[in-house]
């Protein structure tokens, strides 16, 4: 059985700049994280590959 958990790179909201002529989020220099949500599901996939005695890759 494979499992499959797709994640997705947010800015990190805590560094997040917004452009003052545009109201746009300004992504040069602000650093990345994985989306919470995501990171979740993935702890969740690993944690039940390993109760079934899967291989996660």
């Amino acid at each position: 059985m494979h499992l499959v958990v797709c994640i997705k790179q947010v800015p990190d909201s805590a560094q997040i700049r917004v452009h003052p002529v545009t109201n746009t989020i300004m992504h040069q220099g602000v650093p990345t994280a994985i989306n919470p949500h995501a990171s979740r599901g993935l702890h969740r996939a690993l944690a039940g590959s390993s109760r079934i005695s899967r291989r996660a890759s």
